[in-house]
């Protein structure tokens, strides 16, 4: 154990369905996960067969498995929308997923407007004047490119903003529209205009939250690039209204998102060995890009006004292959160091560390790797010796084992993969190694963080060896559920499988 965590693999989340107020829900990576009874305000109905939940919703039918997660019972909110035939999406800045319906058609002739959409909508009517004039706002849809439209000369549609779509129709007279719930077709019926006058109807004018994007982001240009590291830089036409944003999705690839962006192309390859893709998507406030590397990297960027620099890392990894590497393997603590117990004090962190340790170690060496331990037994190894074992015998990696708890019982679950703050290469293999960790092991992931969250010097093991480090966390003795699963056998096996896939990753080896 170093620290007690704070966060949860799902961590709290808001669904802004179409016109209705945001329900609570959870996010985990880019998907989110909701409870049932958030349907309840949107008049959805739902049964459950065993795992299975049949969904009644805008008048079809879905069915989903449910999942019991970070002791929730939820239901995976992406697959029911694709069942709809709905898109959604994440806020940039935000935990809100929103949803919104898509217009299939609108028809505006002979007195009558016809509207049809994917959800529903609620429809407003009010009158404008000079020139008189209807409007029409349908909240909760938005107008896609390929949405048809059939308007005569007195009347115009567009998006007005984000959620709404607006109908203006020059006439006299306001039709009436009674209170009612949301609809996916809406019928209506207007006054046409008696007089003969050749009338202009007005542009709709987006709300300011809609505006098209300013800034030019782009063409990407290399300005280096070396065995070790890939120098790359992103004009910009203007300054950015607020600072970019960055984000890690996984070891190979990265989203650097630019508000009110328009993404310039090159107009010819971009010539890096180190890029694979860039992956520009145009959100309703800004550009999202998403970079594609060649392989794990160490990623680092700067901010100008005019600019966005990108350094590429590329980790030594010799020949890219695990046999030959020399790993040392670090169960934590040992002997009068028991490090973390359960509250009965049957579980100690120091057994749990040296049982995956040992056999992390058996999977290393069958990849042919040398390996070499901190302790084979239960004693105890000062954190300063630890290090100098790895440095003394030029180790390639350096991977601490530990056990996590903290002041109250099963109010935190999950495992974290650390790395020493400022180091490029101990930050990718991190991130390879938590990928690997949560596809096999039922404790769920809180993340990859640097050490300097804990302590500001970091952690000592981690700052005083001089190769590539990590150090594991891999749940926490006080919950549970984590400490039922952190004492099987099987864990210790699989876990000790992710490990060694984390270092194959990390050095090409493995996809």
């Amino acid at each position: 154990m170093v620290a007690a965590a704070s966060a949860q693999a799902l961590r709290p989340a808001e669904v802004a369905f179409t016109y209705h107020k945001p329900v609570p829900a959870w996010r985990d990576a880019d998907q989110c996960w909701i409870s049932p009874n958030a349907f309840i305000s949107w008049g959805w109905t739902y049964n459950f067969i065993g795992n299975e939940a049949t969904i009644q919703a805008e008048g079809r039918t879905v069915k989903v498995n449910g999942q019991s997660l970070g002791g929730k019972y939820v239901l995976p909110f992406h697959e029911i929308l694709k069942q709809l035939g709905s898109e959604a999406k994440w806020a940039s800045d935000r935990d809100v997923l929103s949803v919104m319906g898509q217009c299939r058609f609108v028809t505006v002739r002979d007195g009558k407007i016809s509207v049809d959409a994917t959800l529903g909508f609620q429809p407003t009517v009010s009158m404008a004047e000079s020139p008189s004039r209807l409007i029409v706002d349908l909240k909760g849809i938005s107008m896609g490119t390929w949405c048809k439209q059939d308007l005569d000369a007195s009347a115009r549609a567009g998006q007005y903003s984000f959620d709404t779509v607006r109908i203006i129709i020059v006439t006299n007279e306001k039709p009436t529209l009674s209170e009612q719930n949301a609809t996916r077709s809406l019928n209506l019926l207007y006054s046409l205009n008696p007089s003969t006058e050749v009338v202009i109807v007005p542009e709709i004018k987006p709300a300011i939250e809609f505006l098209a994007p300013i800034v030019n982001v782009g063409p990407i240009r290399v300005q280096s690039e070396t065995p070790v590291v890939a120098q790359l830089t992103i004009p910009l036409s203007t300054a950015l209204p607020s600072p970019p944003r960055y984000r890690r999705i996984d070891a190979s690839s990265f989203e650097l998102f630019f508000p009110r962006g328009s993404y310039v192309g090159p107009s010819q390859p971009l010539g890096s060995p180190s890029i694979t893709a860039f992956e520009p998507e145009l959100l309703r406030d800004g550009l999202k890009l998403t970079v594609r590397l060649a392989r794990p990297m160490g990623v680092e960027y700067s901010v100008t006004p005019t600019s966005i620099t990108l350094g590429l890392y590329k980790p030594k990894v010799g020949d890219g292959k695990l046999a030959g590497k020399v790993v040392v393997l670090d169960a934590g603590h040992g002997g009068h160091d028991s490090g973390a117990r359960s509250t009965d004090k049957a579980t100690l962190e120091k057994d749990v560390t040296l049982k995956v340790v040992l056999q992390t170690a058996k999977e290393f060496l069958a990849e042919g790797a040398t390996v070499i331990m901190t302790r084979k037994t239960d004693v105890f190894i000062p954190l300063a010796e630890r290090a100098e074992i790895a440095n003394r015998n030029s180790a390639d990696f350096f991977i601490s084992v530990h056990i996590n708890s903290n002041k109250t019982a099963n109010s935190t679950s999950g495992s974290i993969s650390f790395h020493h703050k400022g180091s490029q290469t101990g930050q990718v293999l991190a991130i390879c190694m938590q990928d690997e960790m949560k596809k096999a092991s039922a404790i769920p992931s809180i993340g990859v963080w640097s050490d300097g969250r804990i302590y500001e010097s970091g952690f000592a093991v981690l700052r005083l060896s001089k190769m590539t480090g990590v150090l594991l966390e891999l749940g926490f003795v006080n919950h549970t559920a984590d400490r039922n699963i952190l004492r099987t056998a099987a864990f210790h096996e699989s876990i000790a499988k992710a490990i060694v896939r984390g270092v194959k990753v990390y050095l090409g080896n493995e996809k």
